[in-house]
């Protein structure tokens, strides 16, 4: 048996759904400013001008109103299967564990400038304009870590299929195809709204790039599991699952 998502045709198996993800969330987004530390300048300008933007350009901010990076989308939900998402749950609690990552901190550095930023194409009248993390090959890493710690997590590969645009074979059923497959699709990004093809994305960036308060980073800790009621409902950040980090 299959499920389609509300309003859509894309029908999903009974492990995955549209009302659940896994994301990584800049530090500091659920905080009150005064709460958010040493970097508070800092992550209240990022958060800020990330709100500001997206708050314009992106029709999706009230169902995502965390700005984030997708890791696992869809998702399983546990009101639509309790016992695989128990199980998927606890899998994923485990790779998180044994993740290591050897060298610099768990950080999501974003540069100044045009540099920042980037933009996919969806059709001629469709693009996405994003920040692009630097030196983000740590999170090509964690998802090749996870999807490859247990079969159980190994059909949540959307992200590396450029979300479902590529036909599942592109990944592979062997651990050297899915590697290949995460280094050649696996964008991390951090969306930042829609614009009207090609030329009004290229056109965006650098009146973007005048005003985003760059370089700067954020220490990751931890992955993020949304849920949402209903399709047209907004995420809620229901757990975290701390990230183990460097040996």
């Amino acid at each position: 048996m299959s499920r389609s998502r509300v309003g859509g045709s894309n029908a999903l198996p009974d492990h995955k759904s549209y009302k659940s993800a896994v994301v990584l969330i800049p530090r500091g987004w659920r905080k009150l400013e005064s709460n958010l530390g040493n970097d508070t300048v800092n992550t209240f300008q990022l958060l800020d001008w990330i709100h500001k933007v997206r708050s314009v350009h992106d029709r999706h901010i009230h169902r995502w109103p965390m700005p984030h990076i997708t890791i696992l989308y869809p998702f399983v939900h546990p009101q639509e299967n309790a016992q695989v998402y128990g199980e998927t749950m606890e899998k994923l609690r485990n790779a998180c564990r044994s993740y290591r990552m050897t060298g610099d901190e768990l950080t999501v550095s974003l540069g100044s400038g045009e540099d920042a930023l980037g933009y996919f194409l969806h059709s001629s009248k469709s693009a996405t304009v994003y920040l692009r993390p630097e030196g983000s090959s740590w999170l090509g890493d964690l998802m090749r870590h996870i999807l490859m710690s247990d079969p159980k997590l190994r059909p949540y590969d959307e992200q590396i299929r450029e979300g479902v645009r590529l036909p599942k074979e592109d990944s592979g059923d062997g651990d050297e195809a899915l590697c290949g497959a995460i280094e050649r699709h696996f964008k991390p990004h951090l969306s930042l709204g829609q614009w009207q093809g090609r030329v009004a994305a290229v056109n965006a960036i650098p009146d973007l790039a005048k005003s985003f308060p760059g370089p700067m980073e954020w220490e990751t800790k931890e992955l993020c599991i949304l849920h949402r009621n209903g399709f047209k409902d907004p995420f809620q950040v229901v757990e975290t699952i701390p990230i183990n980090g460097p040996s």
